[in-house]
């Protein structure tokens, strides 16, 4: 007894189905075998490969949820002439024999629905909409990304403790913005195309900014100790007497010596023991004393600036702290919560 029969699809009729979103068109089905049961069901399964587009939602990206739609219907044939529907009236796609060949994506949810559009004509049309639920993951590049913009910042937003002339400090600052534009180009380089910016670029673009406001601190900061000869304007004498500002000075009465050598010094010109070309350091050599008022007066002029230089310090410090860390903070729950 014959109980089923395979035969060429183009002995068939085949109604136009056609996947109304796919990106590259309307291709024909392609040829396939056919199987005729002895009842009289035809069961004609081509296969098929379509592109379809997603509504990238990516505000959590590099991960997140998202939604993507495959819509099927005939291109000519109304309700009348072809009734769609879902084998044995299923409302999930069957996954049994699909298998996952990019760990960044998972499939999490299905949902299978027929819906009936141009109701103003009769008959009326059909289509399938297969709605797809994927959830991504971040990849080990992208989360070694985002760990070492965290460390780059650390680094950067300790470096305002460091003395402004420090090498150190200008090697950390420069290192750290560049880094951070590097990381950003790469996110910028991975992002698919969306309706919404998301968290994790937002993020690094506004630590990129505090990482060149460091640089931009660091070169106003070094100006304003090579300024130590000249004496202090009323207002930022004002400023460091300010009680408003007193915390944000440093714990010191006096200038340790390698850093006074550092700075600029005016020897009086009326003192005739003391040459008006030497700095403090080729006076020492020469054995020419330094006048102790003369002395006294720079240290303190110095210190006066180098005050300055420390609040604006604390304040830059203060402001990053209080910018960078709700975003990275918020950027880490979005993340969390997506786990």
């Amino acid at each position: 007894m014959v109980r089923n029969l395979k035969f060429i699809s183009d002995l068939l009729w085949k109604p136009d189905i056609v996947v109304f979103n796919n990106v590259r068109g309307y291709d024909p089905i392609p040829p396939s075998q056919a199987i005729l049961l002895y009842d009289g069901v035809v069961y004609y399964i081509p296969p098929l490969y379509f592109v379809t587009p997603c509504d990238l939602e990516l505000t959590k990206w590099p991960e997140g949820f998202q939604k993507c739609e495959i819509r099927f219907g005939a291109w000519t044939l109304d309700s009348s002439e072809i009734l769609l529907g879902v084998l044995d009236n299923q409302t999930k796609a069957d996954l049994k024999h699909y298998t996952n060949g990019n760990l960044q994506w998972k499939i999490t949810d299905t949902t299978v629905t027929t819906n009936s559009y141009f109701n103003c004509c009769s008959p009326y049309y059909q289509d399938v909409i297969v709605t797809i639920q994927l959830q991504r993951k971040s990849s080990v590049a992208e989360k070694t990304a985002i760990m070492s913009s965290v460390g780059i910042w650390i680094c950067v937003l300790l470096s305002y403790w460091m003395k402004p002339q420090s090498t150190d400090r200008i090697t950390i600052g420069y290192l750290g913005f560049f880094g951070m534009a590097f990381i950003l180009i790469y996110f910028l380089w991975k992002l698919p195309t969306g309706k919404n910016i998301p968290v994790v670029v937002i993020t690094h673009a506004t630590l990129l900014l505090l990482c060149g406001s460091n640089c931009a601190i660091t070169m106003i900061n070094r100006r304003i100790v090579r300024q130590s000869c000249k004496s202090v304007p009323r207002w930022i004498h004002f400023l460091t007497k300010n009680s408003v500002l007193g915390f944000l000075l440093p714990n010191r009465t006096s200038l340790p010596d390698d850093e006074l050598h550092q700075v600029c010094f005016e020897v009086d010109h009326n003192n005739s023991n003391t040459p008006s070309s030497f700095s403090p350091i080729s006076l020492n050599l020469v054995g020419q004393p330094v006048p102790h008022q003369v002395w006294k007066q720079r240290n303190s002029t110095t210190q006066r600036w180098l005050q300055i230089a420390s609040i604006l310090d604390r304040l830059a410090f203060i402001i990053s702290m209080l910018i960078s860390f709700p975003l990275i903070g918020y950027t880490g729950l979005v993340s969390i919560m997506n786990n």
